[in-house]
């Protein structure tokens, strides 16, 4: 069933509605004066041109199926943003229509709850580049329904209001579509008024972007001559994506070190995938003259088991010491595989101080990104990750037996994707980079 957000309604002659209703057409005409006159519609990214939906397809609050989410993306709106004055006019008037719709409702409570008017979507959030359905009930058969979207924030913004007609059954389905990275972590509110019936409702959406956590504290072992490092217990739903980031140096100079395999109670048999490592072939990023010793970095995905207290083991082809695992759950994504393109970079020179995340490649709109990076340059403690602008600092911890040389710092982050991204950490060092994008849900 399509999740009902909030569901007011307001009828009677109320004079502020009426006025409300005047106020919204004199802005619309003043809108098409502003910019010169009726201008063509965008178009969707169906490549279809955008119109109203079809008046006459069945209506029901049933979950869409894929043909009527397809007939609705081919006619959605786009999401468009108004400019000054056009924009504080629209916002106040949509937020004026939720307020005394509230109101109403409230009023009400539930002595007609058969005679109330709703509107819903098809979930209560959404990610940039993503189409929501919305579905509305309880209006007059036929009559126009003015729907408008704007944003709460600290600097509220309000897009072109649009129309749809009501069926037989005064209800409608429509669609629209959020087309661009602004959008991401915005709350919206959608209010839908009846043109003859001065019915109000309304709704809020709230963002969805792909989130990464941690699953489990990172976990270290710095003895020399192991092949396999457990992680720490792991919390995470059945079902959901894992991140395992491995980095470790290797136990004895020049012998190739293999992460052969992942597996665990944390994990689901045989759900763990090699995403990628340094060099895309299990060779170090680092060979530390000073040391004579190697480092690796690697990325794994698994699919968590629920299991509680469950570990994971991340096995190795030869000996390793001073190693770190790291495991990562990710949220608000559904696709099989929701890893997109990678990147692998390293500056070994021990005098940049500004470690870089590259990804090569045409990115998905609104997906997301994961840095992991590993850094050495020979004192102990090493230096450190700083944080990076619009991202969110997961983990950071180092690893050694001591020996300054042997000393390494990793750390990972999630943000916004990039095709570039420059961090700083706290002194020069040599470093090296895996960039992962995390694809959006699909809709």
């Amino acid at each position: 069933m399509p999740k009902l957000i909030r569901r007011t309604i307001r009828k009677g002659g109320g004079a502020a509605l009426i006025a409300a209703l005047q106020v919204i057409a004199l802005i619309l005409i003043g809108f098409f004066s502003f910019i010169g006159g009726p201008q063509q519609s965008l178009k969707a990214p169906a490549e279809t041109q955008v119109t109203g939906p079809a008046q006459d397809q069945t209506q029901t609050a049933q979950p869409l199926m894929a043909a009527d989410k397809s007939a609705l993306r081919a006619s959605a709106v786009v999401a468009t943003r108004l400019y000054e004055p056009l924009a504080t006019q629209v916002f106040n008037l949509a937020t004026t229509r939720a307020a005394e719709a509230a109101a109403a409702h409230d009023a009400q409570g539930l002595e007609a709850p058969n005679d109330q008017s709703t509107i819903t979507a098809d979930r209560e959030d959404y990610s940039p580049y993503s189409y929501v359905y919305f579905h509305g009930t309880g209006f007059e058969p036929g009559e126009t329904v003015n729907l408008i979207v704007v944003e709460l924030s600290a600097a509220p913004s309000s897009f072109e209001p649009w129309d749809v007609v009501a069926d037989k059954n005064g209800e409608f389905d429509v669609s629209w579509y959020i087309f661009s990275e602004e959008f991401r972590g915005a709350t919206l509110q959608v209010t839908a008024t009846g043109e003859s019936s001065r019915i109000n409702a309304s709704a809020i959406l709230s963002p969805l972007d792909v989130t990464a956590v941690e699953a489990a504290t990172p976990k270290g072992m710095n003895s020399g001559g192991f092949t396999a490092l457990t992680s720490n217990a792991v919390t995470a739903s059945s079902g959901q994506t894992l991140l395992i980031l491995v980095a470790a140096e290797s136990e004895s100079s020049g012998a190739a070190r293999s992460n052969t395999s992942v597996a665990g109670t944390a994990l689901q048999t045989n759900s763990a995938t090699q995403i990628t490592t340094n060099g895309a072939s299990n060779a170090f990023w680092y060979n530390n003259p000073s040391g004579g010793r190697y480092f690796y970095m690697y990325a794994w995905r698994g699919t968590a088991s629920g299991t509680p207290n469950g570990t994971l083991t991340a096995t190795f082809s030869a000996k390793v010491q001073n190693a770190l695992i790291y495991v990562i759950k990710l949220s608000n994504n559904n696709t099989p595989n929701p890893i997109g393109i990678t990147g692998i970079n390293a500056d070994t020179t021990g005098t940049n101080s500004s470690p870089v995340w590259l990804l090569s490649g045409a990115l998905t709109p609104g997906s997301s990104m994961l840095l992991f990076g590993d850094l050495t340059n020979g004192t102990n403690p090493p230096p450190t990750w700083n944080a990076i602008s619009g991202f969110t600092l997961i983990d950071t911890a180092f690893q050694s037996e001591g020996t300054a040389p042997r000393v390494h710092r990793s750390a990972n982050y999630v943000g916004p994707s990039a095709s570039s991204v420059t961090g700083s950490i706290s002194a020069n060092a040599a470093w090296g980079t895996i960039a992962l994008e995390l694809l959006p849900a699909t809709t």
